[in-house]
Order: C-alpha cells, then sequence, then structure tokens
C-alpha cells in the first residue's frame, strides 16, 4: 500500500460508465481474474506504453 506523508494510504477511485465496467468485467472473467486485479494491472499496462511512447 502507497502511503501519503502524514502515512495515510492513498487509493485512486475511478468512476466508469456502466458499459465500460461490463466489458472489464466480461475481458476479467475470460482471463480468469478478478475486475479490479484485471483492471489494475491493464492501467499499468497502459502507463508502461504511455512512458515508451513519451521516451519518459
Amino acid at each position: 500500500m502507497v502511503r501519503d506523508s502524514k502515512g495515510n494510504d492513498k487509493r485512486l477511485v475511478v468512476y466508469v460508465s456502466q458499459e465500460l465496467f461490463q466489458e472489464l468485467e466480461t475481458l476479467a472473467t475470460k482471463e480468469d481474474r478478478s475486475t479490479s486485479n484485471f483492471t489494475r494491472n491493464l492501467i499499468a499496462s497502459a502507463v508502461e506504453q504511455y512512458k515508451k511512447g513519451k521516451n519518459l
């Protein structure tokens, strides 16, 4: 768990449409993973691709 300078847990909450959530849920199920785990890994992958494209 990541903590801020005051020692509090840091979390990211993202609101998505019902349609997008259902799509994420379907994709996660196909890979036999939880929706939250699948989404977390998808975000991590997207960040890495973004950094490579921006040469960060």
